[in-house]
């Protein structure tokens, strides 16, 4: 099987799939548990990856071209020129499979170092380190690259705090800048 990227409209990406879904179509939507703060407590919510786009799993996308254009909220096929479909590379597949997972990922676990800086200790970001970009402390989100049809598209994880948790200096110091990776690595 070979997976291919279908643009779709920015929120509905779950409805796309369920009906793609009743039309024996396998398609792929990479979620994630999203730590949200929420009346003062960190909580999980299911949060879509890659918004706005849908990854179909197929051998050959000619037969069911047209089944998955007509669907409401499709936009196109993903390919090096308009319409046509073309599969990802090897590389972009492996990513993709690995996000979608069996569900929603759970939130990295990351764990501050002596010097401040944040370690990645499980979870996507760990696996992800080499296409980080940045980190946003306050909300707890990074953000990283990743190549999906020959393009970088940026996806935001979040993570929790594990081990030696921020001190109350920090956590009441405000908005923390975001963070470059060539300062956390």
């Amino acid at each position: 099987m070979s997976l291919y990227a279908v643009q779709v409209l920015t929120g509905q990406e779950a409805e796309v799939c369920r009906r793609l879904a009743d039309r024996r179509i396998a398609t792929l939507l990479p979620q994630e548990r999203r730590l949200i703060r929420r009346g003062g407590a960190w909580r999980e919510e299911p949060y879509t990856l890659f918004r706005g786009y849908v990854f179909v799993d197929t051998e050959a996308p000619l037969p069911i071209y047209y089944t998955v254009r007509g669907q409401d909220g499709v936009m196109r096929w993903l390919g090096a020129s308009p319409g046509t479909p073309e599969a990802l590379s090897a590389r972009e597949e492996a990513n993709i499979l690995w996000l979608a997972g069996d569900g929603p990922l759970p939130p990295s676990e990351a764990e501050v170092q002596a010097d401040g800086t944040l370690d990645f200790t499980s979870g996507p970001l760990a696996h992800l380190r080499d296409l980080l970009e940045k980190v946003n402390r306050h909300d707890r989100r990074a953000t990283v690259r990743v190549p999906v049809g020959g393009e970088d598209k940026t996806i935001t994880l979040s993570y929790r705090l594990n081990g030696r948790q921020e001190t109350a200096s920090n956590a009441a110091a405000g908005t923390p800048r975001s963070v470059n990776t060539a300062d956390i690595f």
